[in-house]
């Protein structure tokens, strides 16, 4: 995959996904009504929607993840 605005844009937009969805399952863990049947409900569509972001997110070369967040390197 080729490096330019277009792909590093969806890179970018991919990992804050990741990182954004993890979050929100971690505040969710948290959630007092954890056990409940609407808890475990959204508990298992975070966790869909988390697997599906990390398959989008892995389909980047690896190199990429290493560089820093903000604008394609030149």
């Amino acid at each position: 995959m080729q490096l330019n605005k277009r792909n590093w844009d969806d890179f970018a937009h991919a990992r804050w996904r990741v990182q954004f969805l993890r979050h929100l399952l971690q505040m969710h863990q948290t959630s007092p009504k954890r056990g409940s049947a609407a808890w475990a409900h959204d508990e298992e569509e975070y966790l869909d929607r988390l697997e599906a972001a990390e398959k989008e997110l892995a389909r980047f070369p690896e190199e990429w993840h290493t560089l820093p967040e903000g604008e394609i390197p030149r």
